[in-house]
């Protein structure tokens, strides 16, 4: 639930917790019959094959999760409590008891600083299509792609499971704005650089359960989920809903060391982790190899679109030796290394940077451009750009 000394002020006043307005914004935990989060038919579960829930001993409490490993769970630290005991993890119907539980050293629950954890299994999971462990994106700064948060209705379960797009994160300084700092010296109340957020008008919030902040790339024509964050705790700030999260690029060093520690040894370097599982991944629909039967010489395709409900076919022109332009749209989604171009002769290159536009923004055509630049120089004579423009006829 969202922390106390978040919730309890607004607008420099004391606010009763059980006001409805407060009531809306609980976000990590849920009361329900534990079935409605075993609904592993749901439409949207093999997207999500990460998302776990995390069983306590209190009666119908579930919580969620994210699979990192075959035996490991990450979890917020706050639900590591004394006074509630952790007992299971709910993963595809089945549940797996829990071997130890390890919160963050530095972990303050008033702060929510370090509000992470892990669980460790005492068996390993099956991997299957649904249960698949996510990635770990270790960079601070974010990819290209669009950021999705998963969330749901607290009152009815995984049933009401949806995707947030469209969202704005915010670096914490930027989240410190949206409170009086009067009342955040008054509570010792800081945010560090290991917490981000994003923020809704209250008129557009809802009333859903958040879970982990993450975006799907592609590797070799699979969709492969990146962990960008994990949901810490929520909150009203004056006229604005605050999500507040655990930026996991700061805290990626911990996960792995103390895996290690553990006897596990993983490693969440974004190309090496794309590559393991991926026969389970999903699988771009509607892919298609180039037809250059009707192609320019120096037009290519690019590989591939994790657009699952539409054939997309992707193109762009070779403008230098080792240098393709397209749309951005189209390789917003894509990692370096992974993608590849493939030309008029068939031969196929690797993309080893992937530069868009910076005032591109989704879904509009405005600065909807993005450059290539390949691993290797291509036997194709590339296209010319002029170098003039020209209006009327004239040069201008």
């Amino acid at each position: 639930t969202a922390n106390s000394q978040f919730t309890l002020y607004q607008n420099g006043e004391s606010v009763d917790k059980k006001d409805v307005y407060l009531n809306r914004y609980k976000r990590q935990e849920a009361t329900h019959n534990i079935s409605t989060y075993q609904d592993a038919d749901h439409k949207l579960y093999k997207e999500l094959p990460f998302l776990v829930f995390v069983e306590t001993e209190v009666p119908g409490i579930v919580n969620p999760g994210i699979l990192i490993s075959e035996n490991f769970v990450l979890i917020p630290a706050h639900l590591i409590k004394r006074n509630i005991k952790v007992t299971f993890v709910l993963i595809a119907r089945e549940r797996f008891t829990i071997s130890k539980k390890i919160r963050h050293p530095m972990y303050r629950g008033k702060q929510k600083h370090f509000d992470i954890g892990l669980l460790k299994l005492e068996n390993n999971v099956n991997l299957q299509s649904n249960v698949l462990p996510a990635c770990l994106w270790p960079n601070d700064e974010k990819s290209n792609a669009e950021l999705i948060v998963a969330r749901w209705n607290h009152r009815e379960g995984i049933s009401s499971l949806t995707k947030q797009t469209e969202i704005v994160v915010k670096d914490f300084r930027s989240c410190i704005s949206f409170f009086d700092p009067n009342i955040l010296a008054a509570n010792n109340i800081s945010f560090l650089d290991h917490q981000m957020c994003i923020v809704n008008e209250m008129e557009d919030a809802t009333d859903l359960s958040g879970g982990p902040l993450y975006m799907d790339l592609v590797h070799d024509d699979h969709i492969v989920p990146f962990v960008i964050g994990i949901a810490s705790t929520a909150t009203g700030a004056n006229l604005y809903d605050v999500d507040i999260f655990t930026k996991l690029s700061k805290l990626g060093n911990w996960i792995a060391e103390t895996m290690r520690e553990e006897g596990e040894e993983v490693s969440f370097e974004p190309l090496e982790c794309a590559k393991r599982h991926l026969q389970y991944r999903r699988q771009i629909n509607g892919s298609k190899l180039f037809d250059s039967s009707n192609s320019i010489d120096y037009m290519v395709s690019i590989h591939g679109n994790p657009d699952t409900n539409q054939i997309i076919k992707c193109t762009g022109a070779l403008i230098g030796k080792d240098v393709v332009v397209t749309l951005a749209q189209c390789v917003i989604n894509f990692m370096p290394y992974s993608s590849y171009v493939v030309l008029d002769d068939r031969s196929t290159i690797n993309v080893k940077h992937i530069i868009i536009h910076p005032n591109y923004t989704a879904n509009t055509l405005y600065n909807n451009i993005a450059i290539l630049k390949l691993v290797s120089e291509a036997s194709i004579t590339p296209a010319q750009i002029a170098a003039i423009h020209s209006k009327h006829n004239k040069i201008t």
